[in-house]
């Protein structure tokens, strides 16, 4: 129970929105708090005959250029989502349908640190792969789509047909 003096002074919604969580999502804040990963594809004879451990082990994510097409698509394609589809999309990425109530600053991954949202961009996933969703770290693995509009058609595939963790 909580007392009534905690309380008091506090609307409804207000309450409603510490216990539960904001569900109107800002795509501007969205954007402001996205991190971006890449896994460089380099030229297969830079490998040579390491085993593939080493090759995982070495080459460390490093952050999207600002020109790089698949985070440009990705809030392109969702500035044209209704705040119900924001939602659905949000819950396939996080697990939940809401956010904190310090918003996309304050996302946290299981072990209750703050794990940003990431656009994780993979170029060894095949384009006819659907985006995958890492819930426990807010994060989305992306194939290199050679278009906007398959990559749009993919993650609406995946965010409407798939079902995971949720907590609300």
């Amino acid at each position: 129970m909580v007392p009534n003096e905690i309380i008091t002074g506090w609307s409804g919604e207000e309450l409603e929105q510490i216990l539960r969580g904001r569900d109107h999502i800002n795509i501007q804040e969205w954007k402001k708090w996205t991190k971006c990963k890449v896994w460089p594809l380099l030229p297969s004879f830079f490998y040579g005959s390491w085993p593939s451990w080493f090759k995982f082990s070495i080459f460390l994510l490093q952050n999207c250029s600002i020109s790089d097409q698949i985070p440009i698509w990705f809030f392109t394609i969702v500035s044209g989502y209704s705040q119900r589809e924001l939602r659905q999309l949000l819950k396939f990425i996080t697990g939940s349908s809401r956010l904190p109530i310090q918003g996309f600053s304050s996302l946290q991954g299981t072990a209750k640190s703050n794990k940003p949202f990431t656009i994780h961009v993979v170029d060894t996933l095949s384009t006819d792969a659907l985006p995958k969703a890492h819930t426990c770290f807010n994060r989305l693995d992306v194939p290199k789509y050679e278009s906007m509009e398959k990559f749009a058609s993919k993650l609406r595939l995946a965010v409407e047909e798939t079902e995971g963790f949720g907590v609300e």
